[in-house]
C-alpha cells in the first residue's frame, strides 16, 4: 500500500469514528409519548387525546395563544381536519404510543416549512391559565436537527394528570 492509499484508509477511517461517537445523527427521531403511571385512578389508566401538529412560522403565534380549551371544544380545532395533524389516542389498551421516524407525517415536519411541532393534549378537568399564563397542555417542539442533543434516540412526552412533561429536552436556542 502507498503513502497515498495509507492516507486515504487514515481518512476514512477518522470519519466514520467521528460519525461513531455522535458527530451526526439521524433526524428525524422516534417520538414517544406514554401516559404518567400517575394518571391511574382506581388502577386504571384514563382515556387521553394527544395531537402533534407542525406548524409553520405564521401559525406559530396563534396556535400558541390559542385557548387549549377552545381548541378541544366541540367546534374548535381538534374538530377540523389539519394536513399535518397527527392524533394519538391513548388510554387502559394503549398507554404508549410512538411515531416512528419513518412514519409519513414526518414529510410535513420537516424543519424547513414547518419548524415547530405543537403538542396538545386533552386533559379533563384542567382548565385554561390565568391570563398571560402557559398552558400546560401545550408543548412547542423544535423541529430543528441541531437543536437536539448527539446521541439522542428517541423523544420522549410524558402525559401527567394536569401537564405534558417533555422528557427528552431540546438544547437551548443559540
Amino acid at each position: 500500500m502507498g503513502i497515498r492509499s495509507v492516507s486515504v484508509v487514515v481518512t476514512v477511517l477518522l470519519v466514520g469514528a467521528a460519525l461513531a461517537a455522535g458527530g451526526c445523527s439521524t433526524w428525524p427521531k422516534d417520538l414517544n409519548v406514554r401516559l404518567d403511571p400517575s394518571t391511574q385512578e382506581a388502577g386504571a389508566y384514563p382515556s387521553v387525546d394527544v395531537h402533534l401538529i407542525g406548524l409553520r412560522r405564521a401559525d406559530f403565534q396563534r396556535m400558541k395563544k390559542e385557548s387549549v380549551s377552545g381548541y378541544w371544544s366541540p367546534s374548535g380545532a381538534s374538530r377540523q381536519p389539519m394536513e399535518a395533524r397527527k392524533e394519538l389516542f391513548l388510554g387502559p389498551s394503549a398507554t404508549s404510543k410512538t411515531v416512528s421516524r419513518n412514519d409519513p407525517i414526518w414529510k410535513l415536519w420537516d424543519g424547513k416549512d414547518r419548524p415547530y411541532l405543537l403538542v396538545l393534549a386533552d386533559l379533563r378537568g384542567v382548565s385554561d391559565p390565568t391570563a398571560g399564563g402557559d398552558d400546560p397542555r401545550r408543548v412547542v417542539l423544535p423541529l430543528y436537527k441541531d437543536r437536539w442533543p448527539a446521541g439522542t434516540k428517541e423523544i420522549r412526552l410524558s402525559v401527567q394528570r394536569d401537564r405534558i412533561q417533555v422528557e427528552t429536552p431540546p438544547k437551548p436556542k443559540q
